[in-house]
């Protein structure tokens, strides 16, 4: 008896431990990541601003500029002002938009 006991809990304890990640992977939800230190928010899409109203996300800055990726998870938005500002074109704002809600944050280039 014990030991059928001690092999239903491993089992239903081994289904769960397959199963709660399972079901992140397929949500799209990074599961899948070091959280403690790391800002759990929404995540964000970044894009410069200029004077004529277009707009250019950082994936194109990457590529337009050669500078190094920008791991978002490393990076709050608000920190990125004095970094993205300095670009050449020089952007007018940056604009953080909630990858969920579609909600904007704007933050002006001095």
């Amino acid at each position: 008896m014990r030991v059928a006991a001690a092999a239903t809990f491993f089992s239903l304890y081994l289904a769960v431990q397959i199963a709660v990640p399972a079901v992140q992977i397929f949500r799209h939800d990074n599961a899948f990541r070091w959280s403690m230190f790391a800002e759990s928010g929404e995540s964000h899409d970044i894009f410069l601003e200029y004077p004529d109203g277009s707009r250019e996300g950082l994936a194109d800055l990457r590529k337009r500029t050669g500078r190094n990726r920008l791991l978002r998870s490393l990076v709050h938005p608000a920190t990125l002002r004095t970094y993205l500002c300095s670009e050449t074109p020089k952007p007018t704002r940056i604009v953080v938009r909630g990858a969920r809600t579609a909600a904007e944050e704007q933050y002006e280039c001095h």
